[in-house]
């Protein structure tokens, strides 16, 4: 199952501006990733969508909060106050 486009940019933009705060190349980005330069391209371009495993992956290692990309309208799903 793939992400929605808005969620797919969401978790596109993320991505982007966390590799961008850590000052490192697509290549760098991919590379620590363990993931190839053209799919890590791919996913900052919206073309395709990371698996749960990949966006898990992704999430931890560039310190991404999955919540901010689930979770973008700032709406509290947790049922606080």
């Amino acid at each position: 199952m793939s992400l929605s486009m808005k969620d797919a940019q969401i978790f596109s933009n993320a991505l982007k501006k966390a590799r961008k705060k850590l000052h490192l190349t697509q290549a760098t980005c991919a590379e620590l990733l363990d993931l190839s330069v053209s799919f890590e391209k791919d996913l900052e371009r919206c073309r395709c969508s990371p698996s749960i495993e990949n966006f898990y992956h992704i999430c931890r290692t560039l310190s991404i909060s999955a919540d901010d990309c689930i979770f973008q309208d700032g709406y509290d799903r947790t049922g606080s106050t």
